[in-house]
């Protein structure tokens, strides 16, 4: 009965997190979002928790809590003190979330089962509402590839790339059904309505992150199948026919690879992230960042100029600086020296997340249901293999 409760917590809280990125939704969907989230967290209470398995999470409070409280003591953050205070003490609650969430799911399969049940009832919603989907995909794709992506469907949220990074969340749990062979008729339904979501939104970053994924898992398999001399050999001439594939699409789109080029097909984002950094420079911010701050709270005028962070590096570097963003390069090798190269499930989300955070801020963001789903999947996958060795040596 409790087991049962929590699962509807969880689908709920699920749809509270999609709801608040909505444009029809978002004031009940904030509610719904946090006040489901501290109930979630009541399934901690008299719980036994070796604390030991989830060092590496509780690792995240020393960049996001830890080091900003101390530096807001030592009057090094002070600008927007009370926001850096607030934001730092969200990373509290998404840690022992995580944590929540990781214990209450015994295995990977039945994780992503109730989140997909939460993730394509709210995403479906949205969409039907918006009645915007597109089935003109050829010419979206081109649209894409040519970054002429004028005419983006916002599929009733707030940004297309919000729509498209949702969908990347039900993509991934349908591959990862298809990693553990149970794969069935509605997963083929799902996996192309996620695709159309992601095509429709034009979001190049929801498309190609777990396209990366596959590809990095795929050349893994092949080096530990086969010899190393003859994997070194495939592996470098399929990644030259890639990088010739790539140069030719480029130059025949009349794409060069000159800045002014490269940041034309960034959309502008290279020469918007180097103000960034040279403002931080200039203004002695580079080493510990300007504060702990939530990405709305940087593109409000209290700072006197605009600041890019649209992907992950750049935002760290921004918000806790070049010891942040180091800090956090340390504790993502934390995160992987954990994964087994049979764990198919965590290698191919770990490559995702990190993939899609050098294009999108995805990564460890406290309020954000993408970051919170793939920190779940890899720890709850690294657990099930641990009990699966430790059934095996028992044998």
């Amino acid at each position: 009965m409790v087991k049962k409760f929590y699962r509807y917590v969880y689908i709920i809280m699920l749809a509270g997190y999609i709801f608040d990125l909505s444009t029809n939704f978002s004031g009940i969907g904030s509610i719904i979002k946090y006040v489901f989230s501290f109930l979630l967290l009541t399934s901690l209470i008299g719980r036994k928790i070796n604390l030991k398995n989830y060092y590496p999470i509780l690792s995240i409070s020393i960049p996001f809590f830890l080091i900003p409280l101390i530096l807001i003591l030592a009057e090094k953050y002070i600008l927007n003190v009370r926001g850096v205070f607030i934001h730092s003490i969200s990373f509290l609650l998404f840690i022992f979330l995580t944590i929540s969430i990781i214990e209450f799911f015994p295995n990977i399969l039945e994780f992503c089962r109730v989140t997909n049940y939460g993730v394509l009832i709210s995403l479906l919603i949205n969409v039907v509402i918006s009645n915007e989907l597109s089935l003109n995909i050829y010419q979206m794709l081109i649209n894409m590839i040519e970054n002429t992506r004028t005419n983006r469907a916002y599929l009733g949220f707030t940004n297309p790339n919000v729509a498209g990074l949702i969908a990347t969340i039900g993509l991934v749990i349908i591959v990862i059904k298809f990693f553990h062979y149970s794969f069935k008729i509605a997963d083929i339904v799902c996996f192309f309505f996620y695709m159309l979501v992601i095509i429709n939104s034009g979001s190049r970053t929801a498309l190609l992150s777990p396209i990366i994924g596959g590809l990095v898992l795929i050349l893994l398999s092949i080096y530990h199948k086969i010899p190393p001399r003859l994997s070194i050999v495939i592996i470098c001439f399929t990644g030259t026919l890639t990088l010739l594939f790539i140069y030719y699409k480029l130059t025949s789109s009349g794409i060069g690879f000159d800045y002014y080029s490269l940041n034309k097909l960034t959309s502008s984002r290279l020469e918007r992230q180097r103000s960034t950094i040279n403002y931080l420079i200039m203004n002695g911010y580079i080493l510990w960042g300007v504060g702990n701050l939530n990405s709305s709270a940087l593109y409000s005028t209290y700072l006197g100029t605009f600041l890019d962070t649209d992907n992950s590096p750049i935002y760290f570097i921004t918000t806790i600086g070049i010891v942040g963003l180091t800090q956090v390069i340390a504790i993502l090798a934390w995160f992987f020296s954990r994964i087994g190269w049979s764990n198919r499930t965590a290698i191919f989300c770990f490559v995702t997340m990190i993939s899609s955070s050098l294009f999108e801020h995805t990564l460890l963001v406290s309020t954000s249901l993408f970051s919170l789903f793939f920190l779940c999947v890899i720890f709850i996958s690294i657990k099930e293999e641990s009990n699966i060795n430790k059934e095996y040596s028992v044998i």
